[in-house]
């Protein structure tokens, strides 16, 4: 069952899922003390923020070459790269079309300003360490599920975040450390089902991070 997390306050003048984020070794994505990335969603990344964070990021223009692309894919869109993932707990398996946010720019902008997300599809941010921070929904437009994954591809937490046009907007933070973060429209895991302990196929359909 998706839970709503409580949230903390960010301060006016902080700097950061989405996608900005820190390894979690260096002690400060997305981040614990400032958002990981989405904006977005989607993060703001772990603290202290090695990039900017895609909430603090103005909402970028979006346009909508996904709707011509067939059903049940998505097609590249505003920089970012698509790939088909897989959502599984052994024996039930839900595809999934996703924009795939491997920058810290891609990361920043996450799904800012957009109007819609497609049904059935998502973003997942990549990043290059261990995160363990959290994400705002700065400037991002639509409510989100948010399923965070670890190194070996298994879901550790899932959050439910609401857009956000106040300032400062809450921070979404996990209760574990992730490597990869999944966001969808808000009720897709529930609706489908998946709860933590499932995985995803990201090695094999992203490529080592």
């Amino acid at each position: 069952m998706m839970r709503t997390r409580r949230f903390v306050t960010v301060p006016l003048l902080i700097v950061v899922a989405a996608c900005s984020g820190s390894a979690a070794g260096d002690g400060a994505e997305g981040t614990p003390a400032e958002p990981a990335v989405t904006r977005s969603v989607s993060p703001v990344e772990p603290s202290p923020p090695a990039e900017p964070s895609p909430a603090t990021s103005a909402p970028a223009e979006v346009t909508s070459p996904e709707a011509s692309a067939a059903p049940g894919t998505i097609a590249p869109s505003e920089g970012f790269d698509t790939a088909e993932i897989t959502l599984t707990d052994g024996e039930e398996q839900v595809p999934m079309p996703v924009w795939v946010a491997d920058t810290p720019a891609l990361r920043q902008r996450g799904l800012m300003g957009r109007e819609s997300l497609p049904p059935g599809a998502g973003m997942v941010f990549v990043f290059e360490a261990d995160s363990s921070g959290g994400f705002w929904m700065k400037d991002t437009l639509i409510p989100l599920s948010i399923a965070f994954i670890d190194s070996s591809g298994e879901i550790v937490d899932m959050l439910d975040m609401e857009p956000c046009t106040a300032d400062p907007c809450p921070v979404y933070t996990p209760d574990a450390i992730y490597l990869y973060a999944l966001e969808a429209n808000l009720g897709f895991f529930e609706d489908h089902g998946i709860t933590a302990g499932w995985t995803a196929d990201l090695d094999e359909a992203l490529g080592p991070p």
